[in-house]
């Protein structure tokens, strides 16, 4: 049998084809969902919804930094009546464990 020649007219003819078939295709729907019905939705109470939750973590931070910060100041009372550490004692504790623990945030970098 005879063998079709294939030229680079055909070849053409043939790329022009398959791109005019891709150019036909839609593209597929990608886009982003609505969200105002989410932020526009509330919980079972009816007071709060989801556009509050960004307020309630920054007052549980800030009721979480105020309660720590009230604690902290009295660690030494508690060492010193509780465990009987003198002030020496405590000095260097207070001073010996941040010491550490940047050296040891220094080595956990290098692993």
């Amino acid at each position: 049998g005879a063998a079709s020649k294939v030229g680079p007219a055909s070849l053409g003819q043939e790329a022009a084809a398959a791109a005019s078939s891709l150019m036909d295709l839609e593209p597929a729907a990608s886009s982003p969902p609505d969200l105002e019905p989410l932020l526009a939705e509330r919980n079972v109470c009816g007071c709060l919804g989801v556009a509050s939750i960004p307020l309630i973590l920054a007052l549980s931070d800030c009721v979480m930094g105020l309660a720590s910060g009230m604690t902290v100041k009295f660690f030494p009372v508690f060492f010193r009546s509780e465990v009987h550490l003198s002030p020496t004692a405590l000095s260097l504790m207070y001073s010996i464990i941040p010491l550490s623990l940047s050296v040891a945030a220094a080595s956990a970098q290098g692993v």
